[in-house]
């Protein structure tokens, strides 16, 4: 039996050509995981979140590497994800999404 399709996770293909490559379909949610550490990107993990959002899944947030900031280092990072562009949320509260693995991050 061949399921429709309700939701997807697509990203464009690369170069110049406007065409998507297809990574999953029908998924409920989609975790996203970001360090934030040395590597905390608020760009790329806006990228993800629209191509999450675009497909229609819901997207979750997994923070690592929390405890090798400091505090208000990972406040400010926080704020960040909390702040992205109305735009980009579509009506969606995803600043509830927000985990860490040793601890949850909603206020």
């Amino acid at each position: 039996m061949l399921l429709e399709r309700r939701t997807s996770l697509r990203r464009k293909s690369a170069w110049d050509v406007i065409d998507y490559q297809m990574i999953a379909a029908n998924l409920d949610y989609v975790v996203i995981v970001q360090s934030c550490h040395f590597d905390f990107n608020l760009r790329r993990l806006e990228r993800y979140l629209v191509m999450v959002m675009d497909g229609e899944a819901e997207p979750y947030i997994l923070l690592t590497k929390t405890d090798l900031v400091e505090p208000a280092v990972l406040a400010t990072q926080l704020a960040e994800i909390q702040c992205l562009p109305e735009k980009r949320k579509k009506d969606r509260d995803f600043g509830r999404h927000i985990k860490s693995a040793k601890k949850d991050l909603r206020e």
